[in-house]
Parts: C-alpha cells; sequence; structure tokens
C-alpha cells in the first residue's frame, strides 16, 4: 500500500467532494426550515440552526475523510 495520492483520481474526489458539501447544505437547511416550523422561540431557534449546523458539519467531515481514504487507495474494495 502507498500513500502517494493518485493524481489520475483528483478530479473524480473534487466532484464528489462539491457533491457532499452541496447535498449536506441543501438537506440540513430544509430539516432545520421544518423544525423551525414547528416551534417557535429565540432559544430553540438557536437550538436547531446550531444543531443543523454542527451535524452538517460532522456529517461533511466524516465524508470527506472517506473520500480522500478512497482517492488515496487506502480502502479496499
Amino acid at each position: 500500500m502507498h500513500l502517494c495520492f493518485n493524481w489520475s483520481r483528483c478530479p473524480y474526489a473534487i466532484v464528489l467532494e462539491a457533491m457532499l458539501i452541496l447535498i449536506s447544505v441543501h438537506g440540513f437547511n430544509g430539516l432545520r426550515i421544518i423544525l423551525l416550523e414547528l416551534k417557535q422561540g429565540n432559544a430553540y431557534e438557536n437550538a436547531v440552526t446550531y444543531g443543523c449546523l454542527a451535524a452538517m458539519i460532522a456529517l461533511i467531515a466524516y465524508g470527506s475523510r472517506t473520500i480522500i481514504m478512497a482517492s488515496m487507495g487506502m480502502v479496499e474494495a
């Protein structure tokens, strides 16, 4: 196993990363809007907003880790 990044897979990894970010932002923003329709109040709105933001960051971080590992050949199919 070599740890050199395979540059032939770089454009594919960039496309996957862009899709991951765009879909995550879109999905969690939709979830945030749905949850804000259920209840109102400053504390609740802040909790929902920061909770969705934290979950989105966690999902993007884990997905990015997986994309990087797959692009480097660290994951075998």
